[in-house]
């Protein structure tokens, strides 16, 4: 079936096209198909607000902010233009994958719930209106001004920077530099109608980004352990932390320490040893 979504007054409508439903009450579906998969709402979102990302931040502020986000800290998101703050907020769903946020998440903070950025846990608030409450309120978060390209970082200790991240500058540069080139009026934020060109250079953008990420927990596997109970009726996955971390060098270390210590981490781990599990079952059969 098709909706037309409209965002607002004379902004071009969004089709949105799913497959039409069974032919079957709504309480006898499964409850997986009455949800949008985190798939399918990663690649809904990734070709406009990738570009709107990457024409609002420098590939510096943008890689910057991932880095928080990666690292769970708490980030508020500051513009006054609505589309833009949704943009650069629901940007991080499909650039976070194969991992998903675990915690708070408001694209749009309304006015009357700020308390929640005296939540004590990791989260995306986007604001539109900077106050000289919210200014003080904010003042130890992580604070992305986008209307400004600006992003400060709040760290407990030392700064950490993404493993090899002088070789993912470069790969990105040339994909992000496209998106910028080819999108029409560019200057005017957010993108509402983005070009052809500017989403295929934004999907190859993903694909860079997405592959470094898969680079960094590619070898999970080698650093677990199965743990059969007794009577062999259950098989337990357990990973091996400091074998794992042990496979990386330097300055990458110490992002990785902090990054296995993060929600995003442990549930991606959960699931990724839990399917090795299952196919070693199949394979044992």
């Amino acid at each position: 079936t098709d909706r037309d979504f409209i965002p607002s007054d004379g902004v071009k409508p969004i089709r949105l096209a799913r497959p039409a439903p069974l032919e079957m009450p709504a309480a006898a579906y499964p409850s997986s198909l009455m949800r949008v998969s985190a798939e399918e709402e990663a690649f809904h979102l990734q070709g406009w607000s990738i570009v709107s990302l990457c024409c609002s931040l420098s590939l510096d502020n943008i890689i910057s902010l991932l880095t928080a986000v990666l690292l769970e800290k708490q980030v508020v998101v500051f513009s006054n233009n609505l589309g833009e703050l949704s943009a650069v907020s629901l940007a991080l769903i499909p650039l976070l994958r194969p991992f998903r946020w675990q915690s708070l998440f408001l694209p749009i903070l309304p006015q009357h719930m700020v308390d929640f950025l005296d939540a004590p846990v990791p989260f995306v608030c986007g604001v539109q209106h900077k106050t000289s409450e919210l200014r003080a309120r904010t003042s130890h978060l992580c604070r992305v001004n986008v209307y400004k390209d600006d992003i400060k970082l709040q760290w407990e200790g030392k700064a950490l920077r993404l493993p090899n991240i002088k070789e993912l500058v470069r790969k990105l540069v040339p994909h992000y530099e496209a998106i910028v080139q080819t999108s029409v009026n560019h200057s005017k934020r957010p993108v509402l109608d983005p070009s052809e060109a500017s989403i295929q250079a934004a999907n190859k953008f993903l694909e860079e980004w997405r592959t470094y990420l898969h680079s960094l927990v590619a070898n999970i596997r080698y650093h677990a352990i199965t743990d059969v109970n007794e009577g062999g009726e259950g098989k337990v996955t357990i990973l091996l932390k400091d074998s794992f971390l042990a496979s990386f060098e330097g300055r990458d270390k110490s992002f990785m320490r902090s990054f296995v210590e993060t929600q995003m981490f442990a549930a991606y781990a959960d699931d990724r040893l839990a399917r090795s599990e299952c196919f070693c079952c199949t394979q044992e059969e």
